[in-house]
């Protein structure tokens, strides 16, 4: 059941942008909240695990900061091995 959630939730993430087209900028923040929505996870669960505040999470997927390139690195290894490059390149689709 959860692979089918995260297919469908891949799916919509696909169709959404696709509507939005340029308009969309995909920031850090905005990948983080998509891979930890993906995954089903409340900011209080990604917090723990990374040993960071609730609040952190939140100004991270807010982009009012960034997390710290060890940050990076634990959302990288937490994302099973999603690519720096994946989570810090802005872009537009």
């Amino acid at each position: 059941m959860k692979n089918t959630l995260m297919i469908s939730n891949l799916i919509f993430f696909e169709f959404f942008s696709a509507k939005i087209g340029s308009a969309l900028k995909y920031t850090i923040g905005f990948r983080i909240k998509a891979l930890r929505n993906t995954k089903g996870i409340s900011q209080e669960e990604l917090a723990e695990v990374l040993n960071v505040s609730r609040q952190t999470i939140s100004k991270w997927e807010s982009d009012i900061v960034s997390p710290d390139i060890n940050n990076i690195q634990s959302l990288s290894n937490y994302f099973n091995a999603v690519s720096y490059t994946h989570l810090t390149l802005p872009t537009n689709r």
